[in-house]
């Protein structure tokens, strides 16, 4: 639904470095922390029986190869939403724009007045953390906004609208 009035109006702003460095950590990490802290430990415990393995075995190259499989899904798994965040982060600052968003109940507003809905697909989400809201309508499109730019009441305003609004609404910190 993108039809409606414009509930909260952003005023201009520019993200800084730190502020788009958040949000596409929030974005590159998968799952929960419990899953991954899990995830890292099943490797590293498969990894070290493999490498055992191959210690007992020297003749058993498919130990040894999967152990290293084992270390590089791991090393991808803790560093990769680094990386992922880093890249993102720098082509904002690059671009070094202004934004103005808008949002109304399910649509966010961009500069050039087109209406985007907060749920466009199923991997839609969005996080608040103490300093701002990262909305994730699609695959495609990452609107970050910052609260040090918004008054008390609209950051309730924005609370109320993406918890409505996106299934995946999580709030952090």
């Amino acid at each position: 639904m993108t039809r409606g009035p414009v509930l909260v109006q952003s005023g201009e702003y520019r993200l800084t470095y730190r502020e788009a460095y958040e949000a596409f950590y929030l974005l590159a990490k998968v799952g929960s922390e419990t899953v991954r802290r899990i995830t890292l430990v099943i490797l590293f415990l498969l990894g070290a029986a493999l490498t055992v393995g191959y210690a007992f075995w020297p003749r058993r190259l498919d130990f040894q190869i999967m152990a290293f499989l084992c270390v590089v899904t791991f090393v991808a798994v803790v560093v990769a939403p680094t990386w992922k965040a880093k890249r993102g982060a720098k082509k904002v600052e690059r671009t070094g724009g202004f934004y103005r968003l808008g949002l109304g109940e399910g649509f966010v507003v961009t500069p050039d007045g087109q209406r985007h809905p907060l749920a466009a697909d199923k991997w839609a989400k969005a996080f608040e953390t103490k300093d701002l809201f990262v909305l994730r309508p699609s695959r495609v499109q990452t609107f970050c906004l910052p609260k040090r730019i918004l008054v008390h009441d609209q950051i309730s305003h924005v609370r109320h609208i993406l918890t409505g609004a996106v299934k995946n609404f999580v709030k952090l910190g």
